[in-house]
């Protein structure tokens, strides 16, 4: 509708579109607005964080402002975002010692992060009904992550086998004993490691040179980065750089 009745403003302001979607659809619409309307100047609303992650992994370029406050003085106050979403909310409640936020932080960085993967490269998981689909814990998820990776590409999965057991761990005694303020505490360094490798497994799927992860643009079997310069499955750091 918006290319046969806005051909010529080259302009649409998109609002909480996302509000009768179904979870499993905001994915495919992020992806559509990126890749179908880049001659469009799109200024998107949500209150989704899903959806917003959707769209800042597919739209790494794009301006990303968060409304903080307003005012009749004043007006809107929005708050920049540079980098990750979550990774970057995580750093901060670290550097202001709010350990148990951040883990929790973390562990949302890596729930999101497992679920799009298990989405976008169709990993097999265990059926669920309506929205328990949409509620499976993270080391659920990460066990569909690691057999796509064994089926369809195993020298990354033993490349990035002992990084998986280590998030697996963090979840068990680091992100879950935060997240249910249990009466074990884990440490600010565990915490801060915890998420050094969260940034390191979502850094392994991200495109050098476009920023976008690797199954953003084609199909599961021919995924690629929306430049068409990294495939699935990406190749190494080591290999990227000739050493």
């Amino acid at each position: 509708m918006a290319k046969t009745f806005n051909e010529q403003l080259g302009f649409l302001m998109l609002d909480d579109i996302v509000n009768s979607f179904d979870r499993e659809h905001r994915g495919r619409l992020a992806e559509l607005l990126v890749d179908k309307f880049e001659d469009t100047q799109l200024v998107v609303l949500t209150h989704d964080d899903q959806f917003f992650t959707h769209l800042c992994g597919r739209a790494p370029s794009w301006v990303r402002d968060h409304f903080t406050s307003w005012s009749y003085e004043g007006g809107p106050r929005t708050k920049r975002y540079e980098s990750d979403r979550l990774l970057q909310e995580a750093n901060d409640e670290l550097a202001l010692g709010k350990r148990m936020q951040a883990a929790q932080v973390t562990r949302r960085a890596l729930e999101e992060f497992l679920q799009e993967a298990c989405e976008q490269l169709e990993a097999l998981l265990p059926f669920r009904r309506g929205q328990a689909n949409d509620k499976r814990m993270a080391d659920e998820v990460i066990k569909g992550l690691r057999r796509t990776l064994k089926d369809r590409a195993r020298a990354l999965y033993h490349e990035l086998e002992g990084l998986l057991t280590a998030l697996e761990a963090d979840l068990q005694a680091v992100l879950n004993i935060e997240s249910h303020a249990a009466q074990n505490t884990s440490s600010n360094q565990e915490v801060k490691d915890a998420l050094a490798r969260v940034v390191e497994l979502r850094e392994r799927f991200t495109c050098k040179d476009c920023g976008t992860l690797v199954w953003h643009d084609g199909t599961p079997d021919a995924a690629r980065c929306k430049c068409g310069q990294a495939q699935f499955p990406p190749v190494s750091a080591a290999i990227r750089d000739g050493r």
